[in-house]
């Protein structure tokens, strides 16, 4: 079995240990059912948010809260080891441009605990602008961030290691998270050879059942790191898996958007 990451927009991060229940219960089921390892999380905006779902985790998983970011990520320890020279992820701030991402990304660097594995991945979680519609000026700054994110971040983090960050043979850069754009825009944007895939529907439509959007994605190098994908990406039907087509409950427990994962390694 490979290396599973999951990104996930949980809507609202302020939760506590009684009323969301349910909430923690469909994380930890993810994890059992889906073999998730890493998960990256959007609008995680709570200080407490990170806290309080490793309390409701088996005690090796790891995490941490951001300084005024709504992005972080969780990981299992036996699994994956956080190896940047810090040893936790960060806001990435460390690119060239004069225009700035309105959230910077959360960048994490991860290697195989579990095996001797001479590789790691580098893990770019954004949450590109909406703008609260959908006219052609709004979607054009969208692209922007995206022109942005898969081009002078994407650049910036994929670099051979050197002195204290380590000496890995084998780098996987990649892209994850809420871009606020679908598949076929995001592909014009950005480096030629950075691919955005996933194009399943992955949020819940206002009113009624079913989805719409296809906001959540993937992008990587598919000529340099296509052979390392085990499994493509693709959504997790969470509202009819989890739920039993329960749209209203999911949307009112868990969230707005569905997970999304893909296997490495």
């Amino acid at each position: 079995m490979g290396y599973r990451i999951c990104s996930f927009n949980v809507l609202r991060s302020v939760r506590g240990d009684d009323k969301d229940r349910e909430f923690y219960g469909f994380i930890y089921d993810l994890i059992r059912n889906e073999g998730i390892d890493i998960f990256a999380f959007q609008e995680a905006k709570n200080i407490n948010f990170i806290k309080n779902l490793l309390r409701n985790l088996p005690n090796w998983w790891r995490g941490v809260s951001l300084y005024n970011s709504e992005l972080s990520f969780i990981w299992n320890s036996y699994r994956v080891k956080e190896c940047s020279r810090q040893g936790e992820p960060r806001v990435f701030v460390d690119y060239s441009s004069k225009y700035r991402l309105i959230r910077e990304p959360a960048y994490g660097r991860f290697a195989p605990a579990d095996f001797d594995i001479n590789y790691e991945f580098r893990l770019i979680n954004i949450h590109l602008l909406h703008g609260g519609n959908n006219f052609p000026e709004t979607v054009a700054v969208r692209k922007i961030e995206c022109d942005i994110a898969k081009g002078v971040i994407y650049q910036a983090v994929d670099k051979p290691p050197t002195g204290k960050d380590g000496k890995f043979n084998s780098v996987f850069t990649m892209i994850l998270g809420d871009y606020n754009l679908d598949c076929l825009e995001c592909n014009t944007c950005g480096l030629s050879n950075i691919v955005t895939l996933q194009e399943e529907a992955t949020t819940l439509k206002k009113e009624g059942k079913g989805y719409n959007n296809s906001y959540d994605h993937f992008s990587y190098d598919v000529v340099v790191n296509g052979s390392a994908v085990r499994i493509p990406p693709s959504c997790i039907d969470a509202v009819n898996d989890y739920f039993k087509g329960d749209f209203t409950q999911y949307r009112q427990e868990i969230s707005d958007h569905i997970p999304i994962k893909i296997e490495v390694l």
